[in-house]
């Protein structure tokens, strides 16, 4: 998008990704105007370090362009990357991202609940069929082996 005077303006999304049978370490990150789409750097890295992130926006530096906005992961060296190389542009975090850690306490704690309730209901199943293997035989209290389970 071209601003007064021609200059090219835009707002330049930071993003990486793991890339599926990765090693662990490695990860592909991509820049890109958020107005146009247009890709302006995609490369392979094994390190996200400041000064990585830095040089793999140096390209992007060099077009000169007039960048209105800068959005990347909540991680830290993107972060201080684009702060340092654009100090007077306003940053966002991606809200996927802040959304998604803003839930993880919850959704750890529901992950929790649902794990006791289902060894909790594992252990009765397990004892009913155990009282169902000996149902014709009276128990200690003179009444049949399931006759508890059904409540």
């Amino acid at each position: 998008m071209a601003g007064a005077g021609g200059e090219e303006r835009g707002h330049h999304c930071v993003g990486g990704w793991h890339p599926a049978g990765s090693c662990g370490n490695e990860t592909v990150y991509l820049v890109r105007d958020a107005l146009t789409g247009r890709v302006l750097v995609a490369e392979n890295v094994t390190s996200s370090e400041t000064a990585v992130m830095k040089a793999l926006l140096a390209p992007v530096v060099a077009l000169e362009a007039c960048v209105l906005g800068t959005i990347s992961d909540a991680q830290e060296s993107e972060r201080l990357s684009v702060e340092q190389l654009w100090p007077d542009v306003p940053h966002q975090v991606c809200q996927f991202h802040v959304l998604r850690d803003a839930i993880k306490p919850a959704y750890e704690a529901d992950r929790k609940v649902k794990t006791a309730m289902r060894k909790q209901l594992q252990r009765q199943h397990q004892g009913c069929a155990q009282a169902a293997e000996t149902e014709g035989r009276p128990g200690d209290d003179g009444r049949s082996g399931a006759a508890g389970c059904a409540g």
